[in-house]
């Protein structure tokens, strides 16, 4: 009882810290500001345009031969005159490594981005060591997945608590630009490892309902969906210990020979948006940045993670989705996650879905959101069953799945057939 006082008193006090940076951080944001993206879809639907003609931007993702500091990769697309449409940055959660998405925000002042990443990353780190105590109350000793639960969630403490001493450094960002801004950016800096148009232009096609035309994909028949989809998961949505509100996903394999070398893998999260429905609105913030790039910090453990776009989504089913590109290298018992955060949404009740789809890369050589490309979908929690905020656990056993859910103090049982 001790240990678990001082762990209270130990996250009361980094709460107030980071209660404290989201006001600075907030505060900085209102001063002057430089634009860093070109596009901002609201989210009531309308469209702010900077002067910038969306016809002849480009963007690209560009790695970092080594991580560099945010004020290192700001001069680099400074240089360029690029604005920065995304930062990635990789980190280490006890001996998992997780990869983060920060969207810039359209008029984010380039002084305020390292600071307010800083902050997205701490809030992340509150928001998944508090899940701790859950995990605790539901588990038993002998329980392997669950003690690799607490124990992730307590590398998270220490992880938070690490981020005041060291340095943040970033792996990666996506910048837009002119042809010819972005086709040079390579030759601005030796710390620039890579840089690749394909991976996050993808402006034109539907990302969930067909591959590339000149593409093939590698799933000519249907996959028993048994030997690609998670055995087992859990789906949470809430308010953030900072502010906001998130949905993350644990999910657990125990076959996956259905991945092939090039096999992707989407955990598809939906928030009912229909206008018929009876809670109008989304739980979630549904804003979204140049390219359809939802409005939110993300982060996952998923191999070769991406912050997946809404590219030829409709404005009914609205997804907050982390997919991996190496859904290959997933390894059966391990437990993996996906976080998003946003801003509150329109709506204090909602409801939504779950389903998994496979994919697969285009090019191969590929990584990115824009090479990913959907062969099958299949539900694993039907409309619109998850209830939002609330947690839901569900086993996928097929063809059958079964699966309980709490809202409001209640637990339901409920099954449903996958097809």
């Amino acid at each position: 009882m001790k240990g678990f006082t001082q762990l209270k008193f130990t996250m009361a006090i980094l709460a107030a810290l980071l209660m404290f940076v989201f006001s600075v951080s907030a505060q900085q944001s209102n001063r002057a500001r430089t634009e860093i993206s070109p596009t901002t879809k609201a989210q009531d639907g309308g469209v702010a345009q900077s002067n910038s003609s969306n016809g002849s931007q480009l963007r690209a993702q560009v790695d970092f031969s080594a991580p560099l500091s945010v004020a290192n990769a700001i001069q680099i697309a400074q240089q360029q005159n690029v604005t920065i449409v995304q930062i990635q940055h990789s980190f280490m959660i006890g001996k998992q490594r997780f990869t983060g998405f920060f969207p810039i925000g359209a008029g984010t002042n380039a002084a305020s981005i390292e600071s307010e990443l800083l902050a997205k990353y701490r809030e992340f780190l509150l928001d998944f060591a508090h899940r701790e105590n859950e995990v605790q109350a539901q588990s038993t000793a002998q329980d392997v997945a669950s003690n690799e639960k607490r124990q992730i969630r307590a590398d998270a403490e220490q992880a938070l608590i690490d981020s005041y001493q060291t340095e943040l450094r970033i792996d990666g960002m996506v910048v837009s630009g002119t042809p010819s801004q972005v086709n040079t950016i390579k030759e601005a800096s030796p710390t620039i490892g890579n840089v690749d148009v394909s991976a996050v232009q993808q402006t034109s096609e539907f990302v969930r309902t067909a591959p590339k035309a000149d593409a093939t994909a590698q799933a000519a028949a249907t996959v028993d969906p048994s030997t690609w989809l998670p055995s087992s998961g859990r789906v949470i949505t809430g308010p953030s210990s900072a502010g906001g509100r998130y949905v993350e996903q644990e999910m657990i394999w125990s076959n996956v020979s259905g991945f092939g070398s090039e096999s992707t893998y989407e955990p598809d999260f939906f928030l009912n948006n229909y206008p018929t429905s009876s809670l109008p609105g989304t739980y979630l913030d549904r804003s979204e940045e140049l390219g359809r790039i939802p409005v939110a910090y993300a982060t996952s453990n998923l191999p070769s993670a991406y912050l997946d776009t809404r590219i030829g989504d409709g404005p009914d089913e609205v997804a907050y989705t982390v997919g991996s590109a190496k859904a290959n290298a997933i390894k059966i018992g391990q437990s993996y996650y996906t976080y998003i955060r946003t801003k509150d949404g329109d709506a204090s009740q909602d409801n939504g879905k779950l389903q998994g789809q496979l994919g697969h890369r285009f090019p191969k050589s590929c990584y990115g959101t824009g090479c990913s490309w959907g062969d099958q979908i299949e539900p694993i929690v039907p409309a619109w069953q998850v209830p939002v905020p609330g947690t839901l656990n569900w086993p996928f056993v097929g063809p059958t799945a079964h699966f309980t859910m709490s809202a409001q103090g209640k637990t339901v049982n409920a099954t449903t057939v996958a097809r």
